[in-house]
């Protein structure tokens, strides 16, 4: 629904956001051809394309046993490289990589996609980024060393990391350490707190994160990703409000 779309990047923008993270949706050619045009009327920018929709509405996965399906995973991915392009922002491999099994081919799996994609954005001078997720929601690359380690392994020029501090929490023995010791590959971050209500509702010390980030000299997105909570627009609100105060 593009009035939908307007709206919430119209309220966005009036809070003090410069961008939105834009899910892939199911009709890729409104998306494009609405979206540009919406995000350019309010000055907004795309922070980065989220593929994980794909995973936990349609079961699609890298991974997976079935061909077919990895066939249509990738597909996704490379698809959703096009609108990168167009929006030069990067995409994200979260939970579209799936579960890998014990018998080891899983993850050969995803290697060579991975191989694929980096070959594409590099290409179409785009960026993928894996998103280190914890263990409970999948079982390979959970920590930012899990992605460091692979990417480094294949030689992945345009494949890098988007930490999310909500994992990190849970998976990482020190934050910011964990970040600096990518710090090359480090390029996005995802932002929500300890229980995934917006920063500042749980117990995630971002002071110090923002400190390592400007020690690395980052500058790229911060993006929230958080629950709605204490409902959708109070999460906008306060989000931005705390990313705010803390970087300024």
């Amino acid at each position: 629904d593009t009035k939908e779309f307007e709206n919430a990047i119209s309220f966005l923008k009036q809070i003090g956001y410069d961008g939105v993270s834009l899910p892939l949706m199911f009709n890729m050619d409104l998306l494009i051809n609405k979206g540009k045009e919406v995000l350019s009327s309010y000055q907004m920018k795309i922070s980065d394309i989220t593929t994980c929709h794909y995973y936990t509405h349609l079961d699609y996965s890298l991974v997976s046993s079935n061909p077919a399906i990895r066939a249509r995973a990738l597909n996704i991915a490379m698809a959703g490289l096009s609108v990168s392009n167009t929006f030069q922002a990067p995409l994200i491999i979260g939970l579209l990589r799936g579960k890998v099994a014990g018998d080891g081919k899983s993850a050969i799996w995803l290697q060579a996609s991975l191989k694929i994609l980096d070959k594409n954005a590099k290409d179409q001078n785009v960026k993928v980024l894996i998103e280190p997720i914890n263990r409970y929601e999948t079982n390979y690359i959970n920590t930012i060393s899990d992605a460091y380690e692979i990417i480094k392994e294949m030689n992945l020029e345009n494949v890098g990391i988007s930490p999310n501090t909500f994992h990190m929490n849970i998976e990482e023995r020190d934050l910011g350490e964990s970040i600096e010791s990518a710090k090359d590959k480090i390029w996005h971050i995802k932002v929500s707190d300890s229980n995934r209500w917006p920063p500042g509702y749980g117990h995630i010390d971002f002071a110090e994160i923002i400190r390592v980030l400007r020690r690395i000299g980052y500058d790229g997105w911060l993006t929230t990703e958080c629950l709605p909570k204490p409902t959708q627009n109070d999460a906008a609100i306060a989000s931005i409000g705390f990313l705010k105060r803390i970087t300024m």
